[in-house]
């Protein structure tokens, strides 16, 4: 009968642990974006924080899809928070995207040790408005294709599908 050594052990505990800390933040960015996108926004505050608070509603645009995207990221970054804390939650959520990438075997990056530069990339890639309805997986791999010196022109076309996908007026 064999045993699993020590390291094997750990690696497993890590890996469990690493699943249990994808699920945890899914969860809550799904809850940030269903009250963040919910009508009713406005009550929902009133009825957790109390009724002194304004009776306009928020004038951000957001994304009612169910993945994140540049407003998402947007989002973020009018956060009432510190530089670190915003750093950090970006920071979650490319780990996120990058693991799962990686554990579907199709990853997004090759270079994980570099995710201060795609959240910087980021930050400009959605600067463009015309860029905000792209979800960030695959802005991820926009900026993966420019570091890793794939032609403009076929950038270009990558990003135009990618335009012409998530750009699409929704039909009610």
């Amino acid at each position: 009968m064999k045993t699993d050594s020590p390291f094997d052990k750990i690696m497993n505990l890590k890996m469990i642990i690493s699943i249990l800390s994808v699920f945890l933040i899914l969860t809550v960015l799904i809850t940030i974006k269903k009250v963040s996108s919910s009508q009713d926004y406005m009550t929902y505050l009133k009825k957790e924080i109390g009724p002194d608070l304004p009776t306009e509603e928020p004038k951000t645009q957001t994304s009612t899809l169910p993945y994140l995207n540049g407003y998402d990221w947007d989002d973020i970054n009018k956060m009432k928070a510190s530089i670190f804390e915003k750093t950090s939650f970006k920071i979650s959520i490319l780990q996120i995207i990058i693991e799962t990438s990686m554990f579907l075997k199709k990853p997004v990056v090759e270079d994980i040790s570099k995710l201060e530069i795609y959240i910087s990339a980021l930050d400009t890639f959605y600067s463009s408005p015309d860029n905000r309805m792209i979800p960030v997986f695959f802005a991820m791999k926009v900026i993966e294709m420019q570091q890793q010196a794939i032609p403009e022109e076929n950038v270009s076309a990558y990003r135009s599908l990618l335009l012409e996908k998530f750009n699409k007026p929704t039909k009610s």
